[in-house]
């Protein structure tokens, strides 16, 4: 592969069952200002329909693996030694990204080389009402290292991959 292919961001989407909500989180990827990612999804073997709605976004999904796991920990710890990005964020079957969020964890980091991690905005979003629940816009685009973070989840967060090699 030469360098001009080469992807920045790897998205990992493990999902299970999730034929309900997968069509607004691949849409959002297919939506984005900036391709530079690639997109893993990793299926835990689900039954309702989710391996055929993600086989319609082959535009989009780079790699697909359905089969079963011993967790959602698990598949994502697959899909890292198959990504081939700088870069990785963690994105649920049921979340989505604004269209500009490749755009902007690139730019982000690109500021920073030596950041660990970039931190970008989240919004929470009632399902049924489509009422927003949360918003935090205000802290996106931090980037720092380990010594000084705290996560209660994955989610909101692009990791440099060196991370999973060096700490786990």
């Amino acid at each position: 592969m030469n360098e001009s292919n080469l992807k920045k961001i790897t998205i990992i989407i493990p999902c299970l069952n999730a034929s309900k909500t997968i069509s607004k989180t691949l849409e959002s990827l297919r939506d984005q200002t900036n391709k530079s990612f690639e997109c893993i999804v990793m299926d835990g073997n689900s039954s309702d329909g989710t391996q055929s709605i993600v086989k319609e976004y082959h535009d989009i999904v780079d790699i697909f693996i359905s089969e079963e796991d011993e967790s959602g920990a698990d598949s994502c710890n697959k899909a890292i030694k198959l990504a081939s990005g700088e870069l990785i964020i963690f994105l649920y079957a049921d979340d989505f990204l604004h269209k500009t969020a490749i755009n902007d964890i690139i730019l982000a980091n690109d500021k920073d080389v030596n950041a660990d991690y970039i931190s970008y905005g989240l919004q929470v979003q009632d399902l049924n009402t489509e009422k927003i629940i949360l918003r935090s816009f205000l802290k996106k685009n931090l980037s720092s290292d380990l010594k000084n973070a705290c996560f209660k989840h994955v989610l909101n967060h692009a990791y440099k991959k060196k991370l999973f090699y060096e700490i786990g």
